[in-house]
């Protein structure tokens, strides 16, 4: 993934997962709830965490990532966004500000922890996700920082 691009892909193992989940159990509406998240610890080597906190005062931001996964070594930071098709895009649009601070808080966390540990300036990349059963959207924790500086997030 170049840098601040977002791409969008509706073959991504993400993708896959979920529908796979619905043709499980015969749900013909691509639209399950946020239980579905816990399935992946079990069944995605990838995830690491569901539903981790994050929080910044700085920002004054706090949420939940809904998965954590290392991913050919890269941090990915998941949002799950169930609804049909028609929606998705402006689903996604509308949580591009939300996850990218989510990976903003994350990086700084990592950083943090990372540098203490190790007395070492070392971050793995970490990258983005937006997901349903329709497509995954990925993008750089950067992204947040380019909001910022436009002046399209508010209140911060």
């Amino acid at each position: 993934m170049k840098h601040g691009l977002i791409t969008s892909n509706a073959e991504s193992d993400l993708v896959t997962r979920i529908r796979s989940y619905h043709r499980a159990v015969n749900s013909i509406s691509y639209a399950a709830d946020h239980s579905i998240v816990e399935r992946f610890m079990f069944e995605d080597p990838t995830t690491i965490a569901v539903e981790v906190p994050v929080w910044s005062e700085t920002l004054r931001l706090s949420g939940h990532i809904d998965l954590l996964r290392c991913v050919e070594g890269q941090i990915q930071v998941c949002d799950y966004k169930p609804g049909p098709l028609d929606s998705a895009q402006n689903r996604f649009l509308e949580s591009l500000p939300q996850v990218s601070a989510y990976g903003e808080m994350m990086a700084h966390h990592l950083s943090s922890t990372l540098r203490s540990a190790l007395d070492a300036p070392i971050l793995p990349r970490i990258t983005c996700c937006i997901f349903d059963a329709h497509s995954c959207w990925q993008f750089g924790a950067e992204l947040y920082v380019n909001l910022q500086a436009l002046g399209l997030v508010e209140g911060h």
